[in-house]
């Protein structure tokens, strides 16, 4: 039954070597991993899973006693995310449409929220959370099922309401999206994408095969499969053929061309503008067995496979490219293309050709300084074919492994055996002097360097609103930085600017590819809420992006417009005016009407307190006069209202403004 779904959970607290059976029926099943989450009071024996049963949809609960005990937090929940501040849970609706339902941290994933898109409805399960780790969040949707692309959105910081990022990106079946973090910076992501060309022509592709479908008579079915096989194959080469690679330094909130290097590695004048006509693009992961590399521990070093162009090449096609500032500038570092990998905090960087393009060999080649030179380096006697080069995750080690075919011949030479084996490296044996001076970047005979993350533009050197200075290995200098390097920095605030803005909910920009103004996609009502008291925020279309901390500068806030009205009162303190108005106009006709009466039963009682007291009736003190008609009319009571003390203020949207038998009216 597992092939079904009908999974049953086990646990171990001995490393395997006893498993107890906990629950059956669990269709998917994740615990809380992040130091965060147990720090915000949530269990460490907590399990979130989606429980499915017979003629039952499936559920999300959660449990803290090992299934003894069950919370229920979502009904018919297809799936759900756990991830280090956000919980996601896609549900399903009325007529097929997903819901994607979000939980935050501080709510310690009990509360959940419907997510906000610009459009309505999505009739498909295909949300995909590409990153949450920038106190926001990126989600790819495929709003039409069968195009090989759709629409990436970013969140607020509550991961609630999205705005539209980028269009017809790339779609990949495994993770989603062709899209990549740049590790070890803040903001800066690259994806790849087709322009608005191509989608129309697949569209239009996609439409003219639908029509031929349903003409084809029975006779003409025969031919199905070539037509088919013809269409396909014209609509692969539109994709292929049209694929850009964009990069943004305000996590999302703008996008550009990637500038491409000004020579390639033969020093050979590249002669490439960097726009629409030509640019540099990258494998990120589709079309490609080398990703996208970066490493959080090696700051602004960054290796891909790409070409200069108009358009992304296939991978045979492509040389490798190195960016040492994050993505601004790129250089070419050798022709071809290769597999890598970066370790020793990005001081040392490891290649050889990829298998599948070149004849087998056993020679690798290395670099100390960020690919100014390379040295090479035998790993066997005999020829392999090198598949892959890998590195702990931390990338602070001076070891690699090596994966690789090798070829063993029979002694007759009548057939030949493959198998894989592995090669370790450990460049700590080549006795490279350790680093010095890392607390004194740029002073002296320092081997480091000040370095901070940008986005070109001229100006402060700043990302997201703040100026953060790394301590780095000079490019020249060749040294080794250690395992134990802890990497000095400096953190300023700075101005904001347009790059520190996205668009809010319900906007786009004019231009994906430019900071141009963010139009409404929806009405913007600049209506008072019901409740209105003091003002009210109306969105001018921008939002700044989460997590940017910069003050001053250019200012997109919110339009703080004045609860007012007619006479530039409030609707509630307007009401409420009228009502005491009405009041008193009430109370005005019963004095008159009983002005006699009353004045009678007044000098009788104050003469009756006189005698009694022996004052005056002018020296008498009162807050407070009761009457009551004989005919049975209702109390009207006439009370002295007390001014708030100094620094209360008086919340009127929690006063009845009903009206009712009994009034209390301010005298003057």
């Amino acid at each position: 039954n597992c092939l079904k779904g009908n999974h049953a959970l086990f646990f171990t607290q001995d490393l395997g070597q006893n498993w107890k059976l906990i629950s059956r029926n669990v269709n998917h099943v994740e615990w809380p991993f992040n130091i965060a989450q147990i720090e915000s009071g949530i269990p460490t024996t907590r399990i979130y899973a989606t429980l499915m049963y017979a003629k039952s949809p499936p559920r999300l609960i959660y449990t803290d006693d090992f299934f003894r005990n069950t919370t229920l937090l979502v009904e018919n929940c297809l799936q759900f995310k756990l991830r280090a501040y956000y919980l996601f849970a896609m549900q399903s609706g009325e007529d097929y449409i997903t819901n994607m339902l979000v939980s935050n941290l501080p709510d310690k994933f009990s509360v959940f929220y419907k997510t906000m898109f610009p459009f309505q409805k999505v009739r498909s399960e295909e949300f995909h959370i590409l990153d949450t780790s920038e106190n926001a969040v990126f989600v790819f949707v495929k709003e039409n099922i069968g195009a090989p692309y759709g629409n990436l959105y970013i969140s607020d910081s509550t991961g609630i309401r999205y705005t539209l990022s980028l269009s017809h990106v790339l779609s990949q079946a495994s993770i989603g999206a062709d899209f990549m973090k740049a590790n070890g910076l803040e903001g800066v992501y690259v994806a790849n994408a087709l322009d608005d060309k191509a989608v129309k022509e697949f569209n239009a592709q996609n439409e003219e095969e639908e029509e031929e479908e349903e003409e084809w008579g029975d006779e003409e079915r025969d031919e199905e499969t070539g037509r088919s096989g013809t269409r396909k194959k014209l609509k692969k080469n539109i994709v292929l053929d049209n694929i850009h690679t964009y990069i943004t330094f305000n996590k999302g909130g703008s996008w550009r061309y990637i500038m491409p290097p000004k020579v390639d590695s033969k020093k050979k004048v590249i002669s490439c503008p960097g726009n629409e006509d030509c640019s540099l693009h990258l494998h990120l992961r589709k079309l490609t067995t080398v990703p996208f590399l970066s490493h959080k521990n090696a700051h602004g070093i960054i290796l891909a496979l790409g070409n200069t162009g108009k358009t992304l090449n296939t991978e045979a096609r492509s040389n490798v490219y190195l960016s040492r500032d994050g993505g601004v500038n790129w250089e070419e570092a050798v022709k071809g293309p290769n597999v890598y990998d970066i370790a020793d905090h990005g001081g040392l960087i490891v290649r050889t050709r990829l298998y599948r393009l070149n004849k087998e060999t056993s020679d690798i080649s290395y670099s100390w300084n960020e690919g100014l030179t390379w040295e090479k380096l035998r790993l066997s006697a005999q020829n392999i074919t090198i598949q892959d080069i890998f590195t702990e995750p931390d990338s602070s080690t001076q070891y690699f492994l090596i994966r690789a075919d090798a070829y063993e011949t029979d002694d007759d030479e009548a057939s030949t055996k493959k198998y894989t084996t592995m090669f370790s490296l450990n460049f700590e044996g080549l006795h490279q002097r350790a680093c010095k001076g890392a607390d004194t970047p740029g002073v002296g005979d320092s081997d480091f360097e000040l370095w901070s993350p940008y986005d070109g533009r001229h100006g402060q050197p700043c990302l997201l609103g703040r100026r953060i200075s790394y301590s780095r290995r000079k490019r020249e200098a060749e040294c080794y930085n250690g395992i134990k390097f802890e990497r000095p920095m400096n953190i300023e605030t700075c101005k904001c600017t347009e790059e520190d803005y996205e668009c809010d909910f319900g906007f786009v920009r004019k231009d994906r590819l430019s900071n141009s103004p963010c139009i409404a996609q929806i009405n913007i009502s600049y209506a008072p809420p019901a409740v209105c008291i003091g003002s009210y925020t109306v969105t001018n279309g921008y939002r700044k992006v989460a997590g940017d901390t910069c003050q001053g500068g250019i200012i997109h806030d919110p339009i703080v417009i004045p609860c007012s009205n007619w006479f530039g009162f409030s609707k509630i303190i307007f009401i409420l005016l009228i009502t005491i108005i009405i009041a008193l106009v009430v109370a005005l006709l019963y004095l008159c009407k009983h002005f006699t009466e009353i004045k009678s039963k007044l000098q009788a009682t104050f003469k009756s307190q006189n005698s009694k007291k022996g004052t005056d009736f002018k020296d008498v003190k009162y807050s407070k006069i009761e009457a009551k008609t004989e005919d049975g009319d209702e109390e009207l009571i006439i009370q002295a209202t007390p001014k708030p003390a100094a620094g209360e203020v008086q919340d009127l949207s929690k006063k009845d403004h009903q009206p009712n038998s009994q009034q209390n009216i301010q005298l003057p």
